[in-house]
């Protein structure tokens, strides 16, 4: 069992073409599909919609399967979710990365939209792709 988040996991079906590489990936939905959000100046105006607790789901060669499934977790409570390289502050909000998909930003980026708030160590210097803890309760999505 995960503890990336604290809300009941769910799987989903991934969109054609689509993987997820590890735990810590902000996802969207779109018809029904998940897709991994944000990653540039357009998509980090995405909706997130939940947390990838896992990589998605592999081939017998163990391969990363485009259009598998995936477990999730959506927002509510505090989620770890894999982060651009920066300085993170307490009590600072944290966006859609618009440089990584999939991942949250320290800076707000012009229409990125708000994850929530980080509740990690204040003035932490993060190297990119470390999950850092943030908090959901007070976001939109």
């Amino acid at each position: 069992m995960s503890n990336i988040g604290n809300s009941n996991t769910r799987n989903g079906t991934l969109a054609s073409g689509q993987t997820v590489a590890n735990s810590g990936y902000i996802l969207k939905v779109a018809s029904g599909l998940l897709t991994v959000a944000g990653g540039s100046a357009s998509a980090d105006a995405d909706t997130p919609f939940a947390v990838s607790l896992d990589e998605s789901s592999r081939d017998a060669a163990q391969a990363l399967v485009a259009g598998g499934t995936v477990t999730y977790c959506p927002s509510g409570g505090v989620v770890w979710i894999r982060a651009d390289a920066g300085t993170y502050n307490l009590g600072a909000t944290v966006y859609l990365s618009d440089d990584s998909a999939g991942f949250c930003d320290a800076t707000q980026a012009s229409g990125a939209t708000a994850l929530g708030v980080y509740v990690g160590d204040n003035a932490a210097v993060v190297v990119e792709g470390t999950l850092v803890p943030v908090n959901t309760n007070a976001s939109t999505w």
